[in-house]
């Protein structure tokens, strides 16, 4: 936790959960989860999902696709600046304390609202 108190979430987006896939290399975003869930909430049940980060980003960017391409919406997430060094986050894993939170993909929308 950093010193404005602002809590600390990791999460893993794996390959299999996508289709395709594509990771250079790991990155660690700082992403203001209510910022992303508004965002998550315009997306359709059969929307295509794609998410976006240059190598040094500022942005996440989401484009959502109808599965009949007739549609397509697209926002870039501001993102902010986290300093993993100065958190204090421990470079091995397990952590002493674990939360396992599985967000169904489908929907996407319904499962965003879930969370508030």
């Amino acid at each position: 936790m950093d010193n404005s108190h602002v809590a600390l979430v990791s999460m893993l987006l794996r390959a299999e959960g996508f289709d395709p896939y594509r990771c250079d290399r790991n990155v660690a975003l700082g992403i203001n989860l209510n910022s992303f869930a508004k965002v998550l909430r315009s997306a359709q049940n059969d929307d295509i999902i794609t998410i976006k980060a240059e190598d040094t980003p500022d942005t996440l960017n989401l484009v959502f696709e109808s599965a009949k391409q007739e549609r397509m919406s697209e926002y870039d997430v501001k993102l902010m600046d986290i300093d993993s060094e100065h958190m204090g986050i421990p470079d091995v894993l397990p952590l002493p304390h674990k939360t396992l939170l599985v967000i169904i993909a489908s929907p996407p929308a319904s499962a965003s609202r879930d969370l508030y």
